[in-house]
């Protein structure tokens, strides 16, 4: 598959990082994979966390990059770190309880994609709002 940002032959980190996401959280992969939301799902025995159905913790990545490149100053930014800060503390509790060892891996699987989102979204904040170095 090509990285749909620059269409080079392998993944670009931030892409890497988002599709590895989504892989634990099972959405379709396609040409154009970043068309699908991420989204924390219900598991059968009990809620992960109240996810409205209108609304996402995780944008298209097109979308993420629109945002943060109108925020300077990093407020929005802030505001999706904690939530997916706030997520993955509640995998994390919800870890310790019980569990079977399916469950405790897709558990897992979720915690770490929403650390990996998190890296995603530093990392695009990081590249829009640099200024490169200037070689001589």
């Amino acid at each position: 598959m090509v990285c749909a940002c620059s269409q080079a032959a392998r993944y670009c980190k931030a892409c890497a990082l988002l599709r590895s996401a989504r892989q634990a959280f099972r959405l379709p992969m396609t040409n154009s994979w970043f068309s699908f939301p991420l989204t924390l799902r219900p598991t059968r025995q009990q809620p992960m966390l109240p996810v409205p159905a209108s609304r996402s913790l995780m944008q298209t990545l097109t979308q993420l990059e629109d945002q943060l490149l109108a925020d300077p100053l990093g407020l929005h930014r802030a505001a999706l770190l904690d939530q997916l800060a706030a997520a993955a503390a509640e995998l994390g509790l919800q870890q310790r309880l019980p569990r079977t060892a399916v469950d405790y891996l897709q558990l897992e699987q979720r915690r770490q994609a929403c650390l990996a989102a998190m890296q995603v979204i530093t990392q695009v904040w990081h590249r829009q709002h640099t200024v490169p170095s200037r070689r001589r």
